[in-house]
């Protein structure tokens, strides 16, 4: 298993999810040809209520967090292989 933690966020390069020790949120990174595409696949209910109340924008920051996190660890992980 490839994990890797930055910033409240934990990489599982296996299986492919990004998860926020914080907020127990959960990411899941889907290919679509050569774009790797996350996708909320858990919000803990204590948090889920939190969520609705955020502003899109906020939403947005948290989602663009995890991709930026779970993306350098990607590409690490992928030049590390070379």
């Amino acid at each position: 298993m490839n994990i890797i933690p930055k910033e409240g966020w934990i990489a599982d390069l296996e299986t492919m999810t990004c998860r926020n020790i914080n907020t127990g949120i959960v990411l899941i990174f889907e290919r679509k040809r050569k774009i790797l595409l996350p996708k909320i696949n858990d919000i803990p209910v204590e948090f889920l209520e939190i969520w609705e109340k955020m502003k899109d924008d906020e939403k947005e920051k948290i989602i663009s967090e995890a991709e930026d996190v779970f993306m350098n660890a990607f590409i690490e992980n992928d030049i590390n292989k070379q």
